[in-house]
């Protein structure tokens, strides 16, 4: 799956309501059958959470849905509590004001740390590139609907919106805008991906983007005993030290090979983020002195 339906469509999973007692028949857990390869850790936290929290609130099954849903579709089901009741994305005002977020960053938020794919021209304009007000000069590129261009706009950054992912690759080529910034869970895979058609693209090597971009659970906010129990159950993972371990196991060859310590980092607003967002939970996030 592509950015633009990683962006744009949540992998769902559906947990029948069975959760009314402690200790009662197993839940029927529902997940779609074409879960993303890229979406294994979540569904591993997912898993462990509802483990971690059997004595408690009793036995879970995990099946197939037979539904194949758009995200709009997805998160519509999740509020009505139907189809899906359970949902990961990333997070925005308009979201939380409509379900139960969990408001734990699944990857830690390291989707917010950005490090972009250049041609050669590219990563001569970003050499000299030290401040936001620098970064302006320049022309990024995104999906025409990603949530992320709304952000680069709000921070007066320039922004190519452009409808189909593979032409994104195709305009960088060509040097139609200079830079496209991906997470760092990102970039490699899609530059090793795409560098056979487009030889000429590389990672950047000076610049780290950063923004805060949560992706959370999200459930109906008339289903708040499976929002406690998934809620209890990570909380659980992050004392035993299961969390970062899944976390590192998925995601610490990226961050080594981005090397994030000799990059010089922009920060950027993200006027989407909800107020309730927990920055204050500084073991929820991760911190580049820690790469």
């Amino acid at each position: 799956m592509h950015k633009l339906a990683y962006a744009l469509s949540v992998t769902m999973l559906t947990i029948a309501s069975a959760l009314s007692s402690p200790h009662a028949v197993a839940t029927d857990v529902y997940v779609h059958p074409k879960i993303d390869l890229r979406f294994h850790d979540v569904l591993e936290l997912l898993k462990s959470a509802l483990e971690a929290t059997t004595e408690e609130y009793g036995p879970y099954e995990l099946h197939a849905t037979k539904a194949d849903l758009i995200e709009s579709r997805t998160l519509s089901e999740t509020e009505k509590n139907r189809l899906v009741n359970i949902a990961w994305s990333s997070t925005s005002i308009e979201k939380e004001a409509r379900l139960r977020p969990i408001r734990i960053p699944l990857r830690k938020g390291i989707l917010g740390y950005r490090i972009s794919l250049v041609t050669d021209k590219g990563q001569k304009k970003l050499r000299d590139v030290e401040t936001l007000d620098a970064l302006r000069a320049l022309k990024v590129g995104q999906g025409e609907d990603w949530g992320d261009v709304a952000v680069y706009k709000h921070n007066r950054v320039k922004v190519l919106g452009v409808f189909q992912y593979n032409d994104l690759f195709t305009k960088l080529a060509r040097n139609r805008y200079d830079l496209f910034p991906r997470g760092i869970n990102e970039a490699f895979d899609e530059l090793a991906a795409h560098q056979k058609d487009y030889p000429n693209l590389k990672i950047e090597e000076d610049i780290l983007l950063y923004y805060p971009w949560p992706y959370y659970f999200f459930m109906s906010k008339d289903n708040e005993r499976l929002a406690q129990r998934v809620e209890d159950g990570l909380n659980k993972l992050i004392a035993d030290g299961s969390f970062d371990k899944i976390f590192q196991r998925r995601f610490g060859d990226d961050i080594a090979r981005a090397h994030i310590k000799q990059r010089r980092i922009i920060y950027l607003d993200n006027p989407m983020l909800p107020a309730d967002t927990p920055l204050q939970r500084k073991e929820l996030w991760f911190k580049p002195e820690d790469a």
